[in-house]
């Protein structure tokens, strides 16, 4: 009995069978594989498309070991006229085209600085100064309460709200608590802090092979894990670039942002990072953590020099052992002082009132206000340093008088008129007296001095605060100063 193959149906005769009629299952065998065959060569042909063959066509793509052939156009992307084609981190090995688009979205994540877009970076830079704090703690009042001390140690605080600037233009931060050691001769020492272009390490594990990367909750290769580290008492956020050490291009070298410190669902020991690792499943890594907008803090005495690309945030007064005093500076370029209630009782002069303005220079352009209200409520008028008035009068008071005494004049005719003679005597009696009376009074005008961190200022006339625009003479009400930074 006859039995068949199982791919394209061939009838294999049984011993004996088809005597007379073998032609049937025969012919038909051949037709069969006739159709089959045109099949395959059609199929061979459309797979060949435009090339001689098929072979012809693979060896476009495809070197005789059946690997990948470079891709011109990646090849192409390969070679950037900004970066070049050799990583200089693995030369001379060419950059991969992932290398070259790693190196655009990190200009472009450098470039955006704090901000969450270039638009936004850029709109952040456009300040008077390309050095200035810009915001951190402070209080009711708007002024900076970000620096302390114990011993020797100075402490900038940005642990609840960080410490913002501006350096050369660069947006940086301190976002913990920052201890600086002062030592060294008694004196004033300023503090300062300097912009890091390469940013700073805060986790190193270059050397230890702790690391490893695994996957997330929707087995994505995003989870990195060192069992020897708690990153929630570590200086690490969101933001920060995790570097996995080691050769370009093998297993998970390279560099990552991270998205989130202690991941929902996972350890305080684990980071997940925007993006995947290329392998995943990867342990005993060398890697560091580097917050790219960290600080380094130093100090100065007082007039020395400052190093380049680094700002002043405040001063502090050294016994030579310990720190008896320090002075932040103020945020941004203008100091707006609170408004103070003030009043001038009986014949007295205004006292004098003190406002830190921590500008940390004497240029300063100075403006010193009155009102009648401390919200707003009532007219603000500017008061003047220099302006005069008096009601200074002059009383005279004549009494003089002339006596005449006995006359012996005699006139004695002659040729062309005569002439005169003889004497009368007389006396000039009494006195002329004057008096000087009224006062010179201040009557829109205060007294102020300043120094690189204060500003005095004290009234100038007894039982007046000021005259007001109406010229109401006023006793009482608010003062404030303000002040802006010219160098």
């Amino acid at each position: 009995m006859a039995t068949y193959t199982t791919v394209l149906n061939l009838t294999l005769p049984g011993n004996g069978e088809y005597t007379n009629d073998w032609d049937g299952p025969n012919n038909g065998n051949f037709t069969i594989i006739d159709q089959a065959v045109g099949v395959l060569q059609t199929e061979l042909q459309n797979a060949a498309g435009s090339a001689s063959d098929l072979t012809a066509r693979l060896a476009v793509s495809l070197d005789t070991a059946g690997n990948l052939l470079p891709v011109p156009a990646i090849v192409a992307a390969e070679n950037s006229f900004l970066y070049g084609y050799v990583n200089p981190n693995n030369s001379p090995i060419a950059y991969s085209l992932q290398q070259q688009l790693d190196n655009l979205a990190t200009e472009i994540w450098q470039a955006r600085g704090l901000a969450a877009s270039l638009v936004a970076a850029a709109a952040a830079a456009q300040f008077d100064f390309p050095n200035q704090l810009i915001s951190g703690t402070a209080n009711s009042n708007g002024y900076p309460t970000y620096i302390g001390s114990t011993g020797a140690n100075v402490q900038v605080d940005g642990s609840v709200t960080p410490l913002i600037m501006q350096i050369s233009g660069n947006m940086t931060h301190i976002r913990t608590l920052k201890t600086l050691t002062i030592s060294g001769a008694a004196a004033t020492y300023l503090v300062y802090a300097t912009y890091q272009p390469n940013g700073v390490i805060t986790v190193d594990g270059s050397s230890l092979q702790e690391g490893a990367t695994g996957s997330d909750s929707l087995n994505n290769m995003t989870i990195f894990t060192d069992e020897t580290v708690n990153f929630t008492l570590q200086d690490v956020k969101a933001g920060d670039l995790l570097t996995l050490l080691g050769t370009y291009g093998t297993g998970d070298t390279g560099q990552y942002l991270i998205q989130q410190v202690e991941p929902t669902g996972f350890g305080f020991n684990m980071l997940q990072i925007i993006g995947n690792f290329p392998v995943g499943d990867q342990s005993a890594i060398n890697y560091t953590i580097t917050d790219p907008h960290a600080v380094v803090l130093g100090f100065v005495v007082n007039g020395g020099a400052v190093p380049a690309n680094s700002l002043v945030i405040g001063e502090a007064d050294f016994d030579g052992t310990s720190i008896s005093a320090v002075r932040p500076r103020c945020y941004h370029n203008d100091f707006i002082g609170e408004w103070r209630a003030v009043t001038v009782a009986g014949p007295v002069v205004l006292a004098e009132e003190i406002y830190n303005h921590w500008l940390g220079t004497d240029k300063i352009d100075l403006t010193v206000q009155v009102s009648q209200a401390n919200d707003g409520s009532q007219p603000v008028e500017e008061i003047s340093l220099s302006q005069l008035t008096n009601n200074l009068a002059i009383a005279i008071n004549n009494t003089l008088a002339i006596s005449v005494g006995n006359g012996t004049l005699a006139f004695t005719p002659g040729s062309g008129g005569g002439s005169l003679s003889g004497t009368v005597t007389g006396s000039l009696s009494g006195n002329v007296t004057g008096s000087l009376s009224g006062t010179v009074n201040e009557t829109r005008s205060l007294a102020a001095k300043w120094d690189r961190n204060q500003i005095h200022v004290k009234g100038l006339t007894a039982g007046v605060f000021y005259t007001d625009y109406n010229g109401v003479v006023q006793t009482s009400g608010y003062l404030r100063v303000l002040a802006r930074r010219r160098g």
